[in-house]
Protein backbone atom coordinates (compact mmCIF):
# COMPACT_ATOMS: atom_id res chain seq x y z
CA UNK A 1 0.00 0.00 0.00
CA UNK A 2 1.41 3.48 -1.09
CA UNK A 3 1.88 6.45 1.13
CA UNK A 4 -1.46 7.83 -0.55
CA UNK A 5 -3.62 4.68 0.22
CA UNK A 6 -2.81 4.58 3.43
CA UNK A 7 -3.60 8.02 4.21
CA UNK A 8 -7.25 7.49 2.55
CA UNK A 9 -7.47 4.21 4.27
CA UNK A 10 -6.37 6.22 7.83
CA UNK A 11 -9.28 8.92 6.87
CA UNK A 12 -12.23 7.02 6.59
CA UNK A 13 -11.24 4.98 9.43
CA UNK A 14 -10.72 7.99 11.94
CA UNK A 15 -13.72 9.49 10.50
CA UNK A 16 -15.51 6.49 11.26
CA UNK A 17 -13.86 6.38 15.12
CA UNK A 18 -15.29 10.51 15.25
CA UNK A 19 -18.79 9.20 14.44
CA UNK A 20 -18.66 6.18 17.36
CA UNK A 21 -16.82 9.00 19.61
CA UNK A 22 -19.91 11.14 19.62
CA UNK A 23 -22.37 7.88 19.81
CA UNK A 24 -20.01 6.71 22.81
CA UNK A 25 -20.09 10.12 24.07
CA UNK A 26 -24.31 10.20 24.45
CA UNK A 27 -24.22 6.18 25.51
CA UNK A 28 -22.18 6.18 28.56
CA UNK A 29 -22.88 9.59 30.47
CA UNK A 30 -24.83 7.65 32.99
CA UNK A 31 -24.05 4.79 36.12
CA UNK A 32 -24.64 1.60 34.43
CA UNK A 33 -25.00 2.20 30.77
CA UNK A 34 -23.51 -1.23 30.22
CA UNK A 35 -25.91 -2.53 31.44
CA UNK A 36 -24.02 -3.69 34.96
CA UNK A 37 -22.37 -0.88 37.02
CA UNK A 38 -20.36 0.85 34.27
CA UNK A 39 -19.17 4.37 35.45
CA UNK A 40 -20.18 7.64 33.59
CA UNK A 41 -17.34 8.66 31.50
CA UNK A 42 -16.79 12.20 32.34
CA UNK A 43 -17.00 14.49 28.93
CA UNK A 44 -13.59 15.33 29.59
CA UNK A 45 -12.29 12.23 28.62
CA UNK A 46 -14.26 12.23 25.35
CA UNK A 47 -13.16 15.76 24.77
CA UNK A 48 -9.51 14.69 25.35
CA UNK A 49 -9.28 11.54 23.59
CA UNK A 50 -11.25 13.57 20.54
CA UNK A 51 -8.48 16.48 20.82
CA UNK A 52 -5.93 13.41 20.53
CA UNK A 53 -7.40 11.44 17.82
CA UNK A 54 -7.45 14.90 15.92
CA UNK A 55 -3.77 15.32 16.26
CA UNK A 56 -2.98 11.53 14.97
CA UNK A 57 -4.81 11.64 11.31
CA UNK A 58 -1.71 10.66 9.73
CA UNK A 59 -1.79 7.34 11.87
CA UNK A 60 -3.29 4.20 12.08
CA UNK A 61 -6.98 4.92 13.21
CA UNK A 62 -7.53 2.80 16.92
CA UNK A 63 -10.26 0.73 18.14
CA UNK A 64 -12.05 2.88 19.91
CA UNK A 65 -14.38 1.56 22.89
CA UNK A 66 -15.89 2.62 26.19
CA UNK A 67 -14.10 0.77 29.59
CA UNK A 68 -16.95 0.47 32.45
CA UNK A 69 -14.11 1.81 35.22
CA UNK A 70 -14.68 5.25 33.49
CA UNK A 71 -12.03 5.65 30.92
CA UNK A 72 -12.38 6.08 27.08
CA UNK A 73 -9.87 3.21 25.40
CA UNK A 74 -7.62 3.52 22.18
CA UNK A 75 -6.22 0.28 21.20
CA UNK A 76 -4.10 -0.23 18.38
CA UNK A 77 -3.01 -3.82 19.58
CA UNK A 78 -2.57 -5.22 23.02
CA UNK A 79 0.46 -3.58 23.81
CA UNK A 80 -0.59 -0.28 21.84
CA UNK A 81 -3.00 1.58 23.58
CA UNK A 82 -3.71 4.66 25.63
CA UNK A 83 -6.66 5.23 28.30
CA UNK A 84 -8.26 8.66 28.99
CA UNK A 85 -9.68 9.81 32.07
CA UNK A 86 -11.35 12.95 32.93
CA UNK A 87 -7.91 14.21 34.08
CA UNK A 88 -5.07 12.31 33.00
CA UNK A 89 -4.46 9.76 30.11
CA UNK A 90 -2.39 6.49 30.46
CA UNK A 91 -0.57 5.12 27.22
CA UNK A 92 1.75 2.22 26.50
CA UNK A 93 3.60 2.30 23.54
CA UNK A 94 4.77 -1.25 22.41
CA UNK A 95 6.04 -2.18 26.01
CA UNK A 96 5.80 -6.08 26.02
CA UNK A 97 5.42 -6.28 30.05
CA UNK A 98 2.53 -3.76 29.27
CA UNK A 99 3.40 -1.65 31.81
CA UNK A 100 1.50 1.85 31.23
CA UNK A 101 2.59 5.12 31.75
CA UNK A 102 0.97 8.79 32.78
CA UNK A 103 1.23 11.98 31.20
CA UNK A 104 0.11 13.54 34.76
CA UNK A 105 3.57 11.58 36.24
CA UNK A 106 5.63 12.78 33.11
CA UNK A 107 4.38 16.24 33.28
CA UNK A 108 3.36 15.95 29.55
CA UNK A 109 0.75 17.16 27.41
CA UNK A 110 -1.55 15.26 25.21
CA UNK A 111 -0.16 16.96 22.54
CA UNK A 112 3.02 15.68 23.84
CA UNK A 113 1.19 12.16 24.02
CA UNK A 114 0.12 12.82 20.35
CA UNK A 115 3.79 13.37 19.39
CA UNK A 116 4.75 10.03 20.78
CA UNK A 117 2.16 7.92 18.74
CA UNK A 118 3.47 10.19 15.62
CA UNK A 119 6.89 9.22 16.54
CA UNK A 120 5.76 5.64 17.16
CA UNK A 121 3.75 4.62 13.99
CA UNK A 122 6.24 6.38 11.80
CA UNK A 123 8.96 3.99 12.80
CA UNK A 124 6.45 0.83 12.17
Amino acid sequence: MNLLEKRRKYKIEHEANAIKLKILRKETAIRGWDGERGEPIPEDAWMIAALFLSKIKNCPAPFLSACGDGHVHLQWRPEVLIRFSENDAFYNFGNPNFEERSIAKENITIFDLAEKAITFFGKE
